[in-house]
């Protein structure tokens, strides 16, 4: 801006009354002195006197309100806490106004700032979020997060340095305003949302490489430049050229996102988002301005005044788990929504408040915020009541109080007042019937210094009120074995409500109850205490006696065990009678290994014992009583009987009521089993009874028609009488077939003696094997006889009846066998016979499969060379084949190809004929059959042969006109790289020249990213147009050495593409050369214009500067005027005209600079005018701290002047005095005289 601009700027009046407001704060301490754990009441300071001030309670008294406060009638002492369900009085509503901001706001972030002033006749707090400087962000939020489930209503100002701006003709830089200013929805911590999110064009919420976004957040605001992904209709404003002004765009309202990892979620389109400028931006957003501020303006006319203000209402509400925010402006048309889904722990709670970010274009930007209404967010906190160990006090259920966040729960003694602030809330503990309080822990980590200060999660907030229990002492009397004696009764020490903690149980007023109760247990088979124990299962000892057990903080129970009385049972044996020798012996033994008693104490199990029982024997016990034991264990006498069928008495020495035995003995009875003589036949089981040890007679065999008996393996009718043992006589009985007849064999001498042993065998074995040898004899001579007839009715089927050794041998048998019928002739006679006649057949046979298989082998080899001719013809084919497929089009080779798949059918017709003579000697029936085959097939071989020929004269010709297409193509080829080569060269030659262009361009602009990357582009084309031009040497050299048409056509085609893209090249470094100027112009007119600008700052600051120096020349002519002829303050003065002179010369360097800066046409040169201006500057600098320092000299030393001329006026005003005071004296003296 021009000097007298600056100068006016700083005059201009501001449209708003400056007021800075500081808020006192009172800090009230109310102190408490207890006895125990308990803590002392804490009140918190509050501003704003609009929160509750009451709790809500389950017998909840009136509340009385006083000006804007609730307050509890109930307010001289503590509630009970079990008592209370709301803290807050059941309302949770709050209002902050525009004097509470600094109060209930939380600033952040490099661009935040805040200035009081005042608003529509009321103080208010002006906030900046962004500077002014460029690439900062800045941000204030409500100083608590939000339940996103309750409604609020947000009223504040958003507040400009300028709209979007284009600039004017003559090549000038656009005016852009920055990025955003808005609304914010963020689940982060409210004094983390300035600093979280990336700047720029992620708007403050969204991520990029240098900030990460911030997930799930809303924000609803104006986009001052379109980025990717940006509203369609957001227009950035343009630069001005040097025969127009730039275009001044415009700037969108409305909403944006972010999504669960906190990019930044893209806009299709322009639904949603309201463009506005400059001529409509007070109609549509309602901003007024009372005057025109200036499109390069970066900040507002003050801290407190901003160029540019919109009231606008916000206001939010939430249904069925969804939220709607909704916008206005109230002084414009504008109005907005959006439906926000709520979700528990993602966005059910979060911080309100504005943010604005900043890149490159920037603009002071911010809010005031005039009043929001809101619910706070409350939670619930969980009151336990819990003994000394942590658990649950039966019958005191936990309670809940709800409370906002951030309010601190404390407890009280009773009878403490209670704090009635409205976050601050102090209770007393409840009392609680046979426990006594003892303490209070908060929070998760069970702190035991409150209070609890309320989070917005539930499970952190715990307050665990203890008790401790008023105790006594249960003893309980148990056997050695620790079971609880029902005969004596347990014991209760220690009066209800009586604190024993720490004494000895015998100390306790009720101790004779306990030796009565021990009294009892000597009457009852005990002698006396063998320990006292602190567990049922009796693993810790206390102590020998009562005297180790001690009263503690809660009821406990202890174990006292008695020493039992030995005890015996004794046992009878009743032997069985009429036993045999074994049996008696049996019984003997088994009442001698048997116990005879049972010893052992009170109440204790009987010891291991053993009943043996005889084998064969029962044994029934029974007790004094007469009553029979068994097996049910559900009893608590029974048996257990053992694997070897002994059994064991398991009981116990318990006694009567009377102190008696209840058991005193056992009778054993033994009698003999019942037993049985059994006949086990295959099919049936038949018996006969008796007993163990006992006789049993023979009984005799049931017989079966056709089958031989065998008793227990031997040929038998009966079984035999014997004597019983232990258990059953079993005998087994089995059947085997009688032999069946021999029929026509029956008078071979092996069948006749094979029957004679089967009659001779007596045991089962024997029978068996000699049966197998008789059948085996039979069937060896039936199966000779069934042979012979066989083989003499196979002959006519062999086809060999006419050939003579078979007709011969077939008489032969057929002679056998009518002799065999008549009785005449063997068996081996006909086996004999047989042979011969088989043999004979075979003979004949051998000689026919002999000329088979030579037919056979000559048809093979005919197959084979067929198949030899066949293999060549087809390579015949697929050679012709290549050969036409890289002559496609020409019909000589098509026609020899076409001859030659014919002569390959002929062939292979021949092949098919050879096959199936071959496979027709099988079925020959003669030899001379077999000899017509092989002739035939020798005819088969020589067509092929003719075939394979006449194929080979084909390949031949198209192998000539192949090479003569060759020749054809390379010819083509060469004239085509000549010609490309021409049209590559004069391509390379113009990117050369290009090259050298961008070369002088760089060195011009050394550290320009854009005209460097063109340079490197057109440098990459040359490379590639000199790499083409090397494909196309390349191709063109291996055309010579080519053998196939098809393979020139591919290097033929490499020619033409390596010269289409030597010329793309060509392009490429044109376009290069064009957008490394437009570059260059641009960055030459980015630094005049930004030089120019700072240039013009430093003139007008040396401005300030030299103003400086001349009030520092007046200040010091001054000092000089009251300090006439003072050399130092003259030096002083001499010293500042001097610096005066230097910043004025300074200041014609700058103004030099100016125009060298504006005539500049190399970005050095640019550099070169700022780099002097600012020398320059900063000697006006130095001359004006100069000049200063002159000033502060020249004042010290007319200081000094004044102080030693007061000093010397004072004694010498003094001196004087005494002079006086002398004469006086003397004139006093000389009246005396006179007198």
């Amino acid at each position: 801006m021009e000097k007298n601009d600056f100068a006016k700027a700083n005059t201009q009046q501001a449209k708003h009354r400056r007021m800075w407001v500081t808020a006192g704060m009172t800090a009230l301490t109310v102190g408490a002195s207890v006895a125990g754990p308990e803590i002392l009441d804490e009140v918190q300071t509050e501003l704003g006197n609009n929160e509750p001030r009451t709790t809500v309670t389950k017998d909840s008294s009136p509340l009385v309100k006083v000006g804007n406060v609730l307050f509890s009638s109930r307010t001289a002492a503590a509630e009970t806490i079990n008592n209370v369900v709301d803290a807050n009085g059941g309302n949770h509503s709050f209002k902050s106004t525009q004097t509470q901001v600094t109060t209930n706001f939380t600033g952040s972030g490099t661009g935040f700032s805040n200035a009081s002033g005042s608003y529509d006749g009321q103080s208010a707090t002006f906030m900046t979020l962004t500077a002014g400087n460029g690439s900062d962000q800045g941000a204030i939020a409500f100083n608590k997060q939000l339940d996103m489930t309750a409604s609020w209503t947000l009223k504040f100002n958003m507040n400009l340095t300028k709209y979007n701006t284009g600039d004017a003709m003559l090549g000038g830089s656009s005016n852009g305003a920055g990025d955003f200013l808005g609304l914010v929805l963020a689940p982060i911590a409210p004094n983390k949302l300035g600093t979280s999110g990336a700047g720029g064009g992620a708007l403050g919420i969204g991520t990029d490489a240098n900030a990460a976004g911030i997930p799930n957040a809303v924000q609803w605001g104006i986009d001052f430049y379109q980025n990717d992904g940006d509203a369609t209709n957001l227009v950035n404003p343009t630069d001005g050229t040097l025969i127009s002004s730039g275009s001044d765009g415009n700037q969108v309202a409305g909403f944006r996102t972010t999504d669960s990892a906190g990019k930044l979620n893209t806009v299709s389109g322009s639904t949603g988002f309201t463009a506005f400028t400059k001529s409509n931006g007070e109609s549509i957003m309602g901003f007024d301005s009372t005057y025109s501020p200036s499109a390069t303006d970066s900040k507002w006319q003050g801290a407190s005044n901003p160029n540019y203000e919109a009231p606008m209402t916000a206001t939010y509400t939430y249904a069925n788990g969804v939220g709607t925010l909704t916008i206005k402006a109230d002084d414009g048309s504008y109005t907005a929504s959006k439906q926000i889904t709520i979700t528990d722990g993602v966005n059910s709670t979060m911080s309100v408040g504005f943010k604005a970010s900043d890149g490159t274009k920037y603009s002071q930007k911010g809010v005031t915020i005039r009043e929001f209404d809101l619910t706070l967010p409350t939670a619930d906190t969980k009151v336990n009541y819990i003994d000394k160990e942590g658990n649950a006090i039966s019958g005191q259920a936990s309670t809940t109080i709800k409370s906002n966040v951030n309010d601190t729960l404390g407890i009280v003694t009773s009878g403490a007042a209670t704090n009635t602030t409205g976050t601050a809330h102090t209770f007393t503990a409840p009392t609680i019937a046979g426990y006594t309080y003892t303490g209070t822990t908060y929070g998760t980590a069970k702190s035991t210094t409150g209070p609890l200060t309320v989070s917005d999660t539930d499970a952190n907030n715990i307050i665990n009120v203890q008790y401790a229990k008023n105790s006594k002492i249960t003893t309980v009397f148990v056997d050695q074995n620790g079971h609880v004696l029902s005969t004596v009764p347990s014991v209760e020490l220690g009066t209800a409500g009586t604190n024993y903690d720490g004494q000895k149980a015998t100390d306790a007023a009720d101790y004779a109850d306990y030796t009565a109760a021990l009294a009892t247990a000597k009457s009852n088979g005990y002698t006396g205490v063998s320990g006292v124990y602190s567990d049922s299962a009796l693993t810790t000892k206390l102590g020998a006696d009562l005297s180790a057990a001690t009263f503690g903080n809660a009821d406990k129970t202890v174990y006292v065990q008695l020493t039992p009385a030995p005890q015996t049972a004794t046992i009878t044996y009743n032997k069985a009678t009429g036993l045999s020798t074994a049996g008696s012996t049996a019984q003997d033994n088994a009442v001698s290994a048997s116990p005879t008693s049972l010893t052992g104490v009170t109440n204790d199990k009987y010891p291991t014992n053993t009943i043996q029982v005889p084998a064969g024997m029962t044994a029934t016990i029974k007790d004094a009583a007469g009553n029979t034991l068994d097996t049910d264990t559900s009893k608590a006498t029974h048996l257990v009987k053992n694997s070897d069928g002994s059994y064991t008495i398991v009981g116990a020495f318990s006694l009567t009521s009377a102190g008696a035995l209840a058991v005193p003995s056992y009778t054993v009875t033994y009698t003999a089993n019942a037993v049985k003589m059994i006949q086990q036949y295959p099919d049936e089981t038949r018996s006969n009874a008796g007993t163990a040890y006992g006789t049993y007679s023979a009984a005799g065999v049931v017989q079966k028609t056709g089958y031989v008996s065998f008793v227990d393996g031997t040929k038998a009718n009966q079984t035999p009488a014997g004597t019983f043992g232990a258990t059953d006589k079993t005998y087994t009985i089995t059947y085997e077939a009688v032999p069946a007849t021999a029929g026509e064999v029956a008078n071979e001498p092996t069948v006749t003696a094979a029957l004679a042993a089967v009659n001779a065998a007596t045991t089962e074995t024997d029978y068996k094997a000699a049966l197998a040898a008789y059948n085996t004899a039979v069937s060896d001579a039936q199966t000779a006889r069934d042979n012979a007839e066989t083989a003499a009715k196979a002959v006519d089927s062999s086809g060999f009846s006419t050939v003579t050794a078979v007709s011969d041998a077939q008489t032969n048998l057929n002679n056998v066998l009518a002799q065999a019928a008549a009785g005449q002739a063997t068996t081996q006679q006909v086996i004999d016979a047989t042979n011969a006649l088989q043999t004979a057949i075979s003979d004949a046979q051998a000689a026919l499969d002999a000329a088979k298989a030579q037919a056979k082998t000559d048809i093979q080899a005919n197959i084979d060379d067929i198949n030899t001719q066949i293999t060549q013809i087809q390579a015949d084919i697929e050679a012709i084949q290549a050969l036409a497929d890289r002559n496609p089009g020409d019909t000589i080779i098509a026609g020899l190809l076409a001859d030659a798949q014919q002569r390959l059918a002929n062939a292979q017709s021949q092949l098919t004929q050879a096959e199936a003579a071959l496979a027709a000697v099988d079925s020959a029936a003669t030899i001379a059959d077999v000899t017509n085959l092989s002739d035939g097939a020798d005819q088969n071989q020589a067509a092929a042969d003719s075939a394979r020929t006449i194929a080979d004269q084909d390949l031949a010709a198209a192998q000539a006109q192949d090479a003569l297409n060759l020749k054809n193509a390379k010819d083509e080829a060469t004239a085509a790289a000549e010609t490309t080569t021409t049209a590559n060269q004069a391509a390379i030659q113009q990117i050369e020249q290009n090259i050298a262009e961008l070369q002088h361009l760089a060195e011009d602009y050394p550290n320009n990213a854009t005209i460097a990357t063109q340079l490197i582009n057109a440098q990459d084309a040359l490379d590639a147009a000199n790499k083409a031009q090397a494909d196309v040497d390349t191709a063109s050299g291996e055309v010579p050495g080519l053998t196939t048409v098809e393979a020139v056509q591919i290097q033929q085609a490499a020619v033409n593409a390596a010269g289409k893209d030597a010329q793309n090249m060509l392009v490429v470094a044109n376009d290069a050369v064009t957008a490394a100027k437009a570059e260059a112009e641009k960055v030459l007119s980015d630094a005049k214009a930004a030089a120019t600008s700072a240039i013009q700052q430093q003139l007008d600051d040396a401005d300030a500067n030299i103003q400086t120096i001349k009030d520092n020349i007046a200040a010091i002519q001054t000092l000089l005027d009251n300090n006439p002829g003072d050399a130092d303050i003259q030096a002083a003065l001499d010293d500042a005209n001097a610096q005066l002179v230097t910043a004025n010369n300074q200041l014609a360097d700058m103004a030099e600079a100016y125009a060298d800066a504006t005539d500049a046409t190399t970005p050095a040169e640019v550099q070169a005018a700022r780099d002097a201006a600012t020398a320059a500057a900063t000697a006006i600098t130095d001359a004006t701290t100069q000049s200063t320092n002159d000033l502060t000299t020249a004042q010290a030393k007319s200081d000094a002047n004044l102080a030693a001329a007061k000093a010397s006026a004072e004694t010498t005003i003094g001196d004087q005095i005494d002079q006086v005071g002398d004469d006086i004296a003397a004139i006093q003296d000389d009246i005396m005289l006179l007198c």
